[in-house]
């Protein structure tokens, strides 16, 4: 209640929650809206407590139509919740998933359209939410084209959507973390992939290489400052590191789909990870047969060294 409402989207959603609606929270909202029914992008996200959107944005009319919607119609309305003198349709953000690293449940999806925010007014405002959806949970990719954008802008873009999504993931693993609260963990977090976004080349790179370089330089601070932290294998990042580069391919000026964005972000990051957790696993056997450090540490380079010799002796086997 407040300052929330509700999205209902164009293409069906098939979803047990509230009937498939998309929830909407002030907060996330990142560019003023036109008012209630006016389209939106957004990335859509499965929690808890059901759909929800992040990074809204106006839309082009490009978008709608490719949601399947009409240009100045609007989808069939639902109720919105109150909300105070001009509170604007967002959403919170994140990927709902179950312990164990890599196990995510719902699902992150793409950019789509769909939004809404009470009217403005000194009093309490009421509205009803419209909403065109895109991608995700309904049909048809998401294409992003344009000119490029300032690289400050982008990387304020960038900041937004670490923020947004970082929050959201650690939620699930606030549980195992002793020492920092959410909100400090999500700072150190959100600190070491935003420091991975600043390069300008990313800007000028192909695309498909520049976020191969984000996810490796992001993924090089984080698990250095966090790796022996409980909850590593846990937080799973793959949905920031997907709306972070969405944001600086899109700025680009480059034509990308999100779908294969995530695709390539979530497969980079899996990879790495599965590098973490093999090291992890290496080293712990070490420690088992040879508790000394320094005899356990040459076990461990001479483990490490025959599997990766193992390894790529079996990927060149035909």
């Amino acid at each position: 209640r407040g300052k929330f409402g509700w999205i209902q989207p164009a293409q069906p959603v098939d979803h047990p929650r509230y009937d498939g609606k998309i929830y909407l929270a002030e907060e996330d909202v990142q560019d003023e809206l036109a008012g209630v029914g006016a389209p939106v992008t957004f990335f859509v996200y499965c929690d808890g407590n059901g759909l929800g959107a992040m990074n809204v944005r106006p839309s082009t009319e490009e978008a709608v139509i490719a949601a399947g919607g009409t240009p100045g119609v609007p989808a069939a309305p639902v109720a919105a919740s109150p909300g105070k003198g001009g509170a604007k349709g967002a959403s919170h953000a994140g990927g709902d998933r179950g312990d164990g690293y890599g196990d995510r449940g719902g699902g992150y999806g793409a950019p789509g359209g769909g939004g809404a925010r009470g009217q403005k007014g000194g009093g309490e405002a009421k509205g009803a939410a419209y909403g065109q959806q895109q991608g995700g949970y309904s049909r048809g990719p998401h294409v992003r084209t344009g000119k490029a954008l300032p690289h400050d802008e982008v990387l304020e873009r960038v900041h937004t959507a670490l923020n947004n999504a970082i929050w959201q993931a650690t939620k699930p693993v606030m549980r195992l973390e002793k020492e920092w609260d959410q909100k400090e963990l999500s700072k150190r977090v959100v600190k070491y992939l935003n420091k991975a976004a600043q390069p300008a080349e990313l800007m000028t790179m192909p695309w498909h290489e520049a976020a191969q370089q984000f996810v490796e330089n992001g993924m090089n601070g984080y698990s250095s400052a966090c790796g022996e932290k409980p909850w590593f294998f846990e937080l799973h990042l793959a949905p920031a590191f997907s709306a972070g580069f969405w944001e600086i391919a899109s700025g680009s000026g480059q034509g990308v789909n999100w779908r294969e964005v995530e695709q390539l972000l979530t497969g980079k990051y899996e990879e790495l990870m599965d590098d973490q957790l093999l090291d992890k696993a290496i080293w712990d056997s070490a420690g088992v047969l040879l508790p000394d450090e320094s005899i356990r540490n040459k076990l461990y380079k001479a483990l490490k060294s025959c599997h990766e010799a193992a390894f790529k002796e079996a990927m060149n086997d035909p």
